[in-house]
This record gives structure tokens, sequence and C-alpha cells, in this order.
């Protein structure tokens, strides 16, 4: 469909905003047609970023071998929300319908996890990944999760995730690691004196994946 409203003459970046955010931006965990639609609208002409974050947003293990061959970190780094949904894309931060378990200071696997799919994190796997790679701790205090709270509490349909479950635990993740989250509110929300939270952004949950 996108491809035919391009054809058709539809601009990807409008007054209203662009293409682009709306696909890396939202809550669907279909990695092969957002991968399409992402090279749909490279032909289109808009400039994708030369980004780790972006090969793992378009599913293509060629991008990340080439990021990797550049620099053998990448597997270890932890990126920055902005790297991730770079705001020069018109991607209003923080991106909360984009994710539960926050894609902040985390690795690639978390994504590829988050993003629900199983075929980029088990090439990062393979690679060498951390399975147990714990998000970085924000200046506040939360962080730690491992790539396997992204397989548990996720926007992918079904809420069933045996696959990515199955992978990361095949691979050894820890099922006792402990963390602390803070989860962003909708501006909506965040605007709103009745709703909103005090104190904070968003309450805190400290939580256990699952075990004994």
């Amino acid at each position: 469909m996108l491809e035919l409203l391009i054809c058709r003459g539809a601009h990807p970046v409008t007054e209203h905003g662009s293409a682009l955010a709306l696909v890396l931006a939202n809550n669907n965990r279909d990695a092969a047609r957002k991968s399409a639609c992402l090279n749909v609208l490279e032909q289109a002409g808009l400039a994708l970023p030369d980004s780790a974050p972006m090969a793992a947003h378009r599913s293509r293990t060629d991008l990340l071998q080439a990021q990797l061959d550049r620099d053998p970190g990448t597997l270890a780094r932890r990126y920055a929300e902005e790297e991730i949904y770079p705001p020069e894309l018109g991607i209003e931060l923080p991106p909360v319908y984009a994710f539960v378990t926050p894609l902040r200071g985390v690795t690639l696997l978390h994504m590829a996890i988050e993003w629900g799919d199983p075929d980029i994190a088990r090439w990062l796997l393979d690679q060498g990944a951390d399975v147990d790679a714990p998000a970085q701790i924000s200046s506040d205090g939360f962080g730690s999760w491992t790539p396997l709270y992204h397989a548990m509490v996720s926007l992918r349909v079904p809420r069933s995730q045996t696959d990515l479950v199955s992978l990361l635990l095949d691979r050894g993740a820890d099922v006792n690691v402990t963390a602390s989250i803070r989860k962003p509110l909708p501006k909506a929300e965040r605007d709103d004196p009745i709703r909103r939270i005090p104190r904070r952004d968003a309450p805190e949950v400290r939580a256990r994946v699952c075990g004994s």
C-alpha cells in the first residue's frame, strides 16, 4: 500500500509529519513489513541513517555486519533513545507508543527482541551478543533490564512470544534478573493535571522476569 501511494504521487513528508517517523515509532511488530516499508521510503528518496539501530530497524544482517566490521564493539554498545528513534527524522521523543519495556540505553539484541525479530536476534547471538546484557542505568537509577524483559512485556501480537522466549532461554538467559523500569506517559496524560502522576513522569516498577 505504501509503495502504491508513493507511485500515485503521495509525498513521504508533509506538513503533518513524516511517513518514516510513523514506520519507525509505532506499535507494529512485523519486522518483514517494516523492513519493506523502509526500503520503499529509501527508494522514494528519503535518506536513512547509516547506523546500527537503523540496520536493526531494517532487519538487514548485511548492514549489521558492515557496522560490526567497522566497530567490533557494536554488539556490546548501549544506544541512546535518540539513536534508535532519531528526532531529526520527525520522531517525537519519548516515543511512548513504540514500546512497553523502554528502548533507551540498550543493545541491538534488546531492539531485535522488542521488535519481534527472531532472525536478527538469532544472528546477533550467533555473533556473540550477550544474552543477559543489562540496559544502562540512568542518572535517576532506572535500568538493568535484559533482552528477556522485552520478550515478556511487548507490543507484539500474539502476546505469547514463545519463539523469542525460547531463543533467549536456550542461549542461557537468566530468569532471575531484576530491574527498575520507568515508562513515560503520553504527552496528553502528562499535560492533564487530573491524570498526571506526581513527582515523576511515570511510576517506578521493580520487577523480576520470572523464576521462583
